[in-house]
């Protein structure tokens, strides 16, 4: 009988879609074997531990946020991502990575909104305050869908339509706020 072949990016990419439906906490090494329909010796061997896939997961969805090209329809996918996994949004929130990917994504999300025109003028100090207060929201809008699932026709719709509402009040009191003209 031939073994089948697990290569680490199918075994990345199921660990990825099984952690957006359970969490990125509750993801074990045991019902991603299941999922793989294997025993959980391919797993190990590898990746040596469930930190080392943890990491790799965390990094390989850094990077997927990283090739998104502009600052806005970055928030986009994250409200959508965290609509769609809300228990996968806060575990990724919530986990301490040993890698610089926290870092390398913050800087790259400054970079990001400094170079859109509607923040055109905007020190790195007022965008850091601008994604912190944009940030926050899609928090809330993900808590809220945890603890109190939404169904109503086009909720995500909703949330998208509300979070350019948000984000465009932020922008305009900062705005005002600092005296910024908007070029």
């Amino acid at each position: 009988m031939k073994k089948k072949n697990y290569p680490k990016e199918l075994i990345l990419k199921s660990a990825i879609s099984l952690a957006r439906k359970v969490g990125f906490n509750k993801l074990t090494m045991r019902n991603l074997a299941k999922e793989l329909n294997c025993s959980v010796m391919p797993i190990y061997t590898t990746f040596d531990s469930k930190e080392m896939l943890l990491e790799e997961i965390y990094s390989t969805v850094v990077k997927e946020l990283l090739s998104v090209k502009g600052y806005f329809e970055r928030n986009e996918d994250v409200l959508r991502d965290g609509i769609k996994s809300p228990a996968f949004y806060r575990d990724m929130r919530d986990y301490n990575p040993t890698s610089d990917d926290v870092e390398i994504l913050y800087a790259d999300t400054i970079s990001l909104m400094m170079a859109e025109d509607r923040l055109k003028g905007f020190t790195e100090n007022q965008c850091s305050k601008i994604h912190f207060d944009i940030s926050v929201y899609i928090t809330g809008i993900v808590e809220r869908q945890l603890n109190k699932r939404q169904h109503f026709d086009d909720y995500e719709q909703f949330c998208l339509d509300t979070l350019h509402e948000f984000t465009e009040t932020i922008i305009i009191g900062y705005r005002q706020q600092n005296n910024i003209r908007q070029k």
